[in-house]
C-alpha cells in the first residue's frame, strides 16, 4: 500500500491523501488524517484517484479520478463521508489544485495504447487496437495467430474481454 495527493486543509488540521491499494494500480481509497493521528476513510474504492484538494471553504476535500461505478470526474466528499458530484466528464480528468476563489486546475488526459501486426516484411502492418489499450497475451507457434485483450489499467473495466486475432489469411 502506498499514499499519495496529501494535501493540507486551509486550517492546517488536516491532511488529506490517497491510499492506494496496490502498489502499481491507481485503486484508492480518499482520507483524512488529523493532527492526534486518526485515519479516517471518507470515500472508498477509487477505481483510479488522479488528483486530491481542499475545497475553497476547507468543509470538504475534492478528488478526482474514476470511481467505482467507471464515471470520470471531480468529487467532494465531506468529512461525514457524504460524496457529491463536483463535476462529471467522459475522459480522464486530475484534479491538481483549487484556488480560494473555487477556480480549478485540471487536465483533461486521453491514454491510449495500440498493437499493430505485420505479417511479413513486405505487408503493411495493420492497426489491430481494441477500445481504448490493447496488448498481445499469446502467439501461436507459427505466429499466425494470437490473444490480445484491453489493458486494464487504461481500460479500466473489471469485467476486461478477451478476443482471438486471427493476422494471416
Amino acid at each position: 500500500a502506498w499514499m499519495s495527493n496529501c494535501r493540507v486543509s486551509p486550517d492546517g488540521s488536516m491532511v488529506a491523501f490517497g491510499s492506494h491499494h496496490r502498489t502499481s494500480e491507481g485503486e484508492a481509497d480518499v482520507c483524512v488524517v488529523r493532527a492526534d493521528g486518526v485515519v479516517r476513510i471518507l470515500a472508498a474504492d477509487m477505481t483510479n484517484l488522479s488528483g486530491i484538494a481542499w475545497s475553497p471553504s476547507g468543509d470538504e476535500v475534492w478528488f478526482s479520478g474514476v470511481n467505482h461505478e467507471l464515471r470520470h470526474g471531480i468529487w467532494g466528499v465531506r468529512l461525514d463521508g457524504s460524496v457529491r458530484d463536483v463535476h462529471i466528464v467522459p475522459t480522464r480528468i486530475s484534479l491538481h489544485d483549487v484556488r480560494p476563489n473555487g477556480d480549478l486546475l485540471i487536465a483533461m488526459e486521453e491514454l491510449r495504447t495500440g498493437l499493430s501486426v505485420g505479417t511479413s516484411s513486405e505487408a503493411p502492418e495493420v492497426d489491430m487496437s481494441w477500445f481504448d489499450g490493447s496488448v498481445a497475451k499469446q502467439l501461436t507457434a507459427d505466429g499466425a495467430n494470437g490473444i490480445e485483450a484491453p489493458e486494464r489499467r487504461t481500460f479500466q473495466n473489471r469485467k476486461t474481454k478477451i478476443c482471438l486475432l486471427y493476422t494471416s489469411d
